[in-house]
């Protein structure tokens, strides 16, 4: 028996050189400089890798974006530049909210639900800021010009039931406190006491979620989505959390100002459209008058310029003719003098 040996080679990974974080944050730069625009990540990221700065695998997007991150947390100005278009906020009525207490706003983890929740939202003013999972420093940050001076934030936060679902809220409380003092922060769906309470079936939690193991330790293998909620159920927590904080009586004479100001305009519409009706039959009448009195003084006028004229014309030879004599008599009476 012959035996044959074959000589096996390792294939050895070649290891992939890293761009130096200064000189990624550095391409960043020159790419905001260049373009002048307001960007969003994925847009300054495939910039940076068609200058070949980085690769265009998920490893480096997510090394590039840790990068970022850092780089605006430093640079107020740069974080400025950067605009998050794939999470949408539905915003509220700011002037509900300005003489109340409590500033309002809901936080959803998924966009498929935010139409069914807006019915709720849209009743009382609040803004609906939906974060698609963990929100962006964006959202985070334009959250400061919405809420009214003196006034206290309510955020009331809607997610799973799961490992990402509990750790998203956890997020979201430590960078809005961050920046908010006088801030509340309350997930009001989906909390492990409603899979009993409302009868919602559980699933295995996902075991690849990095943080698999924390949830269990805490709950137990067990995991629900928002979306097992019954509609009317989820809009019944939702109208709830709300008034615990809101005013009904103020936003109920915001809403009578604001109708008795919307009545009051429509009667001052309503008045000067009059008066300019008025002010154009007025002035067409005086328009039409004054028409008439001129053809009137021009007609007086060539009356009058008729009447000046000479009834005939003196021929030029007789008028030689009285002109000669004239002078005879005058040169007659001075010789006789």
């Amino acid at each position: 028996m012959t035996l044959r040996f074959f000589n096996r080679r390792r294939r050895r990974r070649r290891r992939r050189v890293l761009t130096p974080v200064s000189a990624v944050e550095e391409a960043i730069l020159n790419v905001l400089a260049e373009l002048q625009l307001k960007m969003t990540v994925r847009q300054i990221y495939y910039r940076l890798v068609s200058k070949k700065v980085i690769p265009n695998i998920t490893q480096a997007y997510s090394r590039f974006d840790g990068i970022l991150v850092n780089l605006r947390r430093r640079h107020p100005n740069v974080d400025a530049r950067i605009v998050d278009r794939t999470r949408p906020l539905f915003k509220g009525e700011i002037s509900l909210w300005k003489s109340q207490k409590n500033y309002v706003e809901i936080w959803l983890e998924k966009d498929a639900l935010s139409s069914l929740v807006r019915q709720v939202t849209s009743i009382y003013g609040c803004a609906l800021q939906v974060t698609r999972g963990y929100p962006s420093l964006s959202v985070i940050r334009d959250l400061s010009g919405r809420v009214p001076n003196g006034c206290r934030l309510v955020i009331l936060y809607l997610g799973d039931f799961d490992p990402s679902g509990e750790d998203i809220f956890r997020h979201i409380s430590e960078e809005v406190k961050k920046k908010f003092s006088n801030v509340v922060l309350e997930k009001i769906a989906l909390k492990s006491e409603d899979i009993k309470k409302y009868g919602l079936p559980p699933i295995p939690a996902k075991r690849t979620d990095p943080r698999y193991k924390k949830f269990v330790k805490k709950h137990g293998n067990r995991a629900v989505e928002l979306d097992a909620l019954l509609p009317k159920i989820l809009l019944k927590k939702v109208g709830d959390a709300i008034l615990r904080f809101a005013n009904p009586k103020a936003q109920a004479q915001v809403h009578y100002e604001a109708l008795v100001d919307s009545t009051s305009s429509q009667l001052v519409d309503e008045a000067l459209q009059s008066l300019r009706i008025r002010l154009l039959e007025v002035t067409s009448a005086h328009l039409q008058e004054g028409l008439e009195e001129a053809a009137m003084v021009t007609a007086a006028k060539e009356r009058l310029e008729r009447s000046l004229k000479p009834q005939f014309k003196v021929p030029d030879a007789l008028r030689r003719r009285i002109l000669k004599e004239l002078m005879q008599m005058l040169s007659r009476r001075s010789g006789g003098g």
